[in-house]
């Protein structure tokens, strides 16, 4: 009878033991700890920040979008320090042919680089007739 206590308690013992570290399992698995930068959130909200800004999406409507004034809007909202991009203002996205690539000197600085890209249709009436541009960001690790 003595002996069949002392197994009992060691057993009792091992399942308490195996409760305890499957509830903290459990625990850090659910427990998830965001690291780094969302690339890809990054950029959406950054082409959402644009077309909501009436001043900056009917200057890419016109055609009157200045290259230097968006790079540094998006110099404010990429980090610079260790990411670089690139971004094209296209024509309509119903044509075939609309031109909306990577230039050819930031092709060569992304070459074998996990290259990001999101893009977003801004629409609107310009002068009279309704106008379609798609722009488009490229962003990859330096």
């Amino acid at each position: 009878m003595v002996n069949r206590k002392g197994w009992v308690r060691i057993v009792e013992a091992t399942v308490m033991i195996l409760l305890i570290m499957s509830v903290l399992v459990i625990v850090n698995k659910e427990r998830k700890i965001k690291s780094g930068l969302d690339i890809d959130d990054l950029m959406y909200k950054t082409l959402d920040e644009i077309a909501k800004d009436d001043q900056k999406r009917n200057r890419i409507i016109t055609s009157q979008a200045e290259e230097n004034s968006f790079n540094n809007f998006l110099d404010g909202r990429i980090p610079i320090n260790y990411l670089s991009y690139d971004f094209e203002i296209c024509s309509s996205p119903e044509t075939t042919n609309d031109n909306c690539n990577l230039e050819a000197g930031n092709k060569q600085s992304a070459e074998r680089k996990d290259i990001f890209t999101s893009e977003r249709i801004i629409s609107g009436d310009s002068q009279g007739t309704f106008t379609i541009k798609k722009i488009k960001i490229y962003v990859w690790i330096k």
